[in-house]
């Protein structure tokens, strides 16, 4: 995953080999010249700068996939109260899960941490929810009934994402097209307890904080 910056850091140790060789052959021969310790000064900053991008991106890929273990429909709506703190306009939100997963908990969660009002309830048979009394609008989509991402245009996603709110998308493979750049949330139950899931989130880099 880090083959970049592995090479990079492959060639500054070669680069500085090969320059203590020929320095110190020169050091031998020549006169006037620096100190090697001073030859070797920006080498040695390179590889500083190096390894500190290496660790960046570590944390980075842990950064954009996490997971949290719920053992009730509570903890669960308690995790996406957490997240919806910091959601911005404009997200949109992919669920991945079985039916009765638990996804519109985690929704009921994101709505209550958005501060909706209104009970939230599964759009199924509606294909969309809309609420509007929190600090920014919340579109709850169900995408069961629809083939494919034509669909989904037929029904004016294009005017959701233009009204500045947060999109969540139950059944998201139906029409994965439409969802570029949406964070992944797959919420999988565990097959030894029915009350506990495995809550996955990817592309949520901004989340890390929360204390998840």
């Amino acid at each position: 995953d880090y083959a970049p910056h592995a090479i990079l850091m492959m060639a500054a140790r070669r680069d500085v080999t090969n320059t203590l060789h020929f320095s110190a052959a020169a050091d031998r021969g020549g006169q006037g010249r620096p100190p090697l310790q001073n030859r070797l000064l920006p080498w040695k900053l390179f590889c500083f700068f190096a390894a500190c991008m290496v660790e960046s991106c570590q944390k980075s890929k842990v950064c954009e996939k996490m997971q949290i273990r719920t053992i009730s429909p509570e903890e669960t709506e308690a995790v996406g109260r957490k997240i919806a703190a910091k959601l911005l306009p404009g997200d949109i939100i992919a669920y991945y899960g079985d039916l009765g997963a638990g996804k519109t908990a985690f929704t009921r969660g994101l709505a209550a941490g958005l501060g909706v009002t209104e009970q939230v309830t599964s759009p199924t048979y509606t294909i969309v929810n809309e609420y509007l009394s929190g600090r920014m609008p919340l579109f709850h989509f169900d995408m069961y009934r629809l083939d494919s991402a034509d669909d989904l245009f037929d029904i004016g996603w294009e005017d959701y994402l233009a009204r500045g709110g947060v999109c969540t998308v139950e059944w998201s493979e139906n029409v994965e097209e439409a969802l570029s750049g949406a964070i992944r949330i797959t919420i999988s139950k565990d097959p030894a307890d029915e009350n506990v899931r495995t809550i996955t989130i990817e592309g949520g880099e901004r989340f890390a904080n929360l204390g998840l």
